[in-house]
């Protein structure tokens, strides 16, 4: 028999129905709490797997960033001597004999006879 105290400090004495009920009760307590302890730590789990692999995906995603950067700064760079050399051929303070000497004039004869 279970006994317990009521709020005027009496003894009562709970007959054997209500005691298998109140461990009944004790034991499904139980079980809910280790299923709970049980999900809760599968969620934490879980958490833990989204938020590593979203840093891995944030790390990738800065490498491929970077990747991009470095690229776009090689194109930058080869236009921009580009320009330089496009310049210095176009220049007007290159004299015209210079220019001839880099580059090879072929008249309109030439490429009639050579079809």
């Amino acid at each position: 028999m279970i006994k317990t105290r009521s709020s005027q400090h009496e003894l009562l004495y709970y007959g054997p129905e209500i005691e298998r009920t109140f461990i009944r009760i004790r034991k499904e307590q139980r079980k809910i709490q280790v299923d709970l302890e049980f999900n809760l730590e599968k969620l934490f789990e879980e958490e833990r797997q989204v938020h590593n692999q979203s840093v891995q995906y944030q790390q990738k995603t800065d490498t491929h960033l970077q990747n991009i950067d470095n690229q776009i700064g090689t194109i930058c760079t080869s236009l921009s001597n580009f320009e330089t050399q496009l310049a210095e051929l176009v220049s007007p303070k290159v004299k015209s004999r210079e220019v001839e000497k880099e580059i090879e004039v072929i008249s309109k004869d030439k490429i009639s006879d050579e079809n």
